[in-house]
């Protein structure tokens, strides 16, 4: 008898670096990037994306995402330019 296979999603990480004139707090950041995706993808795609800040440090994070909605994640995390007024780049 063989053993059915897992049905968790295959998860892919993102690092990034994000340059700004100011420090962006790290609730900050995630709910921005979530805004970001929620605006380009609608609910669904945002449920899809199953986006999750792992970890933030002030200027260096890291994303988790679907492993086929890669290309999504980095589109959203491109999209931001600013954050509470201040311009940043990631």
């Amino acid at each position: 008898m063989s053993s059915l296979p897992t049905l968790r999603d295959k998860k892919r990480y993102i690092a990034f670096e994000i340059t700004s004139e100011q420090t962006i707090a790290r609730q900050e950041i995630g709910e921005e990037t979530l805004n970001s995706i929620c605006s380009l993808f609608g609910d669904t795609g945002a449920s899809e994306i199953n986006f999750g800040l792992i970890s933030y440090d002030g200027r260096y994070g890291i994303i988790r995402c679907a492993r086929d909605r890669t290309t999504e994640t980095r589109a959203a995390l491109a999209c931001i330019n600013k954050i509470r007024g201040s311009r940043v780049s990631i």
